[in-house]
């Protein structure tokens, strides 16, 4: 079984509740789920989730999953530090591929806008990112995604009087790719614990840095100052600063990329993958 979420550990699946992240539930208080309404803000969702989650517990569902894989080093420390044995979890990080066609010569210009791409959540870090370039007027952020706070971004923009954002709706995956491939760099300011982020992997795996918060996995992908920059969740002043540094210098911005390109790219190899994969199989006695 994949650990893509924390549904295991936390009724809620995402471990953050009213604009934090939320460990209440820890060491089996499943109520705190429903007394804290942590589920869309509703007592019979938290109720739900809070009673299905316990459930499956008293039948000892967990316990028929021979090995529980973990995409991030993070979710595999956080699913042990709930008690979950060693001997059932394993780190094996998401194969991942961006077609041949997908390729960039890194030597190439950029527009000059940074980009956000992603669910348009509280917990994704939206409204620090809006907050942070709010004050940069010359930086334009080109924001792809939809989600349950499109129309709050939309107010804080016309609010704020935001000329330099540029809010396009979700995107396909052609347009995704085109955006990253024309942006300075990508930006992730999640302040929720992230696990293994799509939304970090392709912009590397296309010779592009990201700015990315230190929180959950995103650390083990965005490696500061080596393949990208990263900054305390939910300080916008901390990564104003991160975009100027990146804005005003095409050098590193170059530098940056081609690292985390080299970086990602061994990280969700295929062959790597299926041999890990493999050996799984085989200490399981299923191949």
């Amino acid at each position: 079984m994949t650990l893509h979420d924390y549904q295991l550990i936390c009724p809620q699946a995402t471990m953050f509740c009213k604009g934090c992240v939320c460990e209440r539930c820890k060491g089996g208080r499943l109520r705190e789920c429903t007394f804290n309404r942590c589920k869309k803000g509703s007592f019979g969702a938290s109720f739900a989730a809070s009673l299905e989650n316990a459930i499956h517990r008293l039948w000892g569902v967990f316990d028929l999953v021979d090995q529980f894989l973990c995409p991030s080093q993070f979710i595999y420390n956080k699913f042990r530090e709930y008690g979950f044995s060693i001997n059932k979890l394993v780190h094996i990080p998401n194969p991942f591929r961006i077609d041949a066609s997908s390729d960039i010569d890194t030597s190439r210009g950029h527009e000059r806008y940074i980009l956000y791409v992603g669910r348009l959540e509280a917990m994704k870090g939206i409204f620090t990112l809006l907050n942070a370039v709010e004050s940069l007027p010359s930086v334009n952020l080109v924001v792809a995604g939809s989600g349950a706070e499109e129309q709050g971004c939309r107010d804080f923009i016309k609010q704020h009087s935001l000329t330099n954002v540029h809010m396009i709706g979700r995107q396909s995956k052609d347009e995704v790719l085109r955006l990253i491939r024309n942006s300075y760099f990508t930006v992730c300011p999640s302040e929720w614990y992230e696990n293994f982020p799509y939304s970090i992997v392709e912009p590397m795996l296309l010779g592009k840095p990201v700015i990315g918060s230190r929180i959950g996995g995103i650390p083990e992908l965005v490696l500061d100052d080596s393949t990208g920059l990263t900054f305390t969740p939910g300080n916008r002043d901390e990564l104003r600063k991160k975009i100027e540094c990146l804005i005003n210098d095409p050098v590193r911005v170059m530098r940056l990329g081609i690292n985390a390109r080299e970086h990602v790219a061994g990280i969700v190899a295929y062959d790597s993958h299926y041999r890990q994969m493999e050996s799984i199989f085989r200490s399981l006695n299923l191949a």
